[in-house]
């Protein structure tokens, strides 16, 4: 009997032993499964700053990049001009007419910068052959000078609706949808002149 006693003793115990390693068990693999899910799940991509990463701009295609040089060099020409013509020129219209693009310009100008440097690119100042344009206009005054200016920015507008019109449709989205945003106004400042060429008699 007291064998007997002392098992039934021991097998309460044993229970009691046994259930507390089942619970212990069942919390740490509650815990442990969000744990493991969690290193399922590939961490949320960041920049080197820890914020969200924005989209790779850098990969600009050759056509796209050239597009920003060239039209960035264009631009600050445009601007050197309108400056000189809000001074030299003759007619209140010519004067209204370089005003406008000026403020135009300024603004299409600092849209692309902010795309250039996104894209890695450096757009320079205004070439020496667009310096000699200005050297040349910088010489004439009055009526010549307005004639003149007016012819200029007749080229350079047909020129540069060429050039956005072929950036409309390229492979950057980010380009594309500024030359199609800036196209309507290059459009407008072609008819101007076009207009002014004609009361110039030119």
């Amino acid at each position: 009997m007291g064998i007997l006693q002392q098992e039934s003793k021991e097998i309460p115990i044993m229970r009691k032993h046994m259930l507390a390693s089942i619970g212990a068990a069942a919390i740490a693999f509650a815990l442990a499964g969000p744990a493991a899910a969690q290193t399922n799940t590939p961490p949320a991509a960041t920049d080197a700053n820890g914020g969200s990463p924005q989209a790779n701009t850098s990969q600009a295609s050759p056509d796209s990049r050239g597009f920003l040089r060239v039209a960035g060099q264009d631009g600050r020409a445009e601007v050197a001009l309108a400056e000189l013509a809000a001074t030299k020129a003759q007619s209140p219209d010519v004067k209204a007419y370089a005003e406008r693009l000026h403020r135009d310009h300024e603004k299409a100008n600092t849209e692309l910068d902010t795309l250039a440097q996104q894209m890695n690119v450096t757009v320079s100042d205004p070439s020496s052959a667009q310096q000699d344009v200005e050297r040349r206009l910088e010489g004439l005054s009055g009526a010549a000078f307005d004639r003149a200016y007016i012819q200029q920015m007749v080229r350079d507008h047909e020129k540069a609706i060429t050039a956005f019109t072929a950036a409309s449709k390229g492979a950057d989205s980010q380009v594309k949808d500024f030359a199609a945003r800036t196209l309507p106004t290059l459009k407008d400042h072609l008819s101007r002149a076009q207009k002014l060429a004609r009361q110039l008699g030119t």
